[in-house]
C-alpha cells in the first residue's frame, strides 16, 4: 500500500479541541476585537520568554581559561610581605570603618537608631 491513511485524533482528544475552540470564540464575541489581540499578544510575549529562559539554559557555556603562572617573583623577604599585609589589612579596615559611617548617616537620615 502506498498511501497510508491519515491519523486521527482520538474522540476525547478532538472533544477537547472542539471546546476550547468554543472557548475561544466565546471569548471574541463577549469582548470585542481588542481584548483578543491582547491576550494573544500577551500569550505569545509569555511564551516567548520562557522558551528563550529554557533554550538559554541549554547552551554550553566555555570552559573558563586557566593561566599558570610561570614566574614568580621572589625578591621580597617574609619580613616585607608581612609588613605589606599589616598595610593592607589596615587600609582594608579604614575602608570598612567608612562605609560603617557613611550607612550610620544614612541610618540616621532615615530616622533609624543606628546605636552597635
Amino acid at each position: 500500500m502506498i498511501f497510508q491513511e491519515a491519523y486521527k485524533l482520538p474522540d476525547m482528544v478532538r472533544n477537547k479541541i472542539s471546546i476550547l475552540w468554543q472557548d475561544i470564540n466565546a471569548f471574541i464575541r463577549n469582548h470585542g476585537h481588542i481584548r483578543p489581540v491582547i491576550a494573544i499578544l500577551s500569550l505569545a510575549l509569555t511564551g516567548g520568554m520562557v522558551s528563550m529562559m529554557f533554550f538559554s539554559s541549554k547552551i554550553e557555556k566555555p570552559d573558563p581559561e586557566i593561566i599558570f603562572v610561570q614566574n614568580i617573583n621572589g625578591a621580597r623577604s617574609d619580613a616585607e610581605i608581612q609588613s605589606k599585609n599589616l598595610e593592607d589589612q589596615k587600609k582594608l579596615e579604614a575602608r570598612q570603618e567608612e562605609s560603617r559611617k557613611r550607612w550610620r548617616e544614612f541610618g540616621h537620615v532615615l530616622g533609624y537608631s543606628t546605636q552597635n
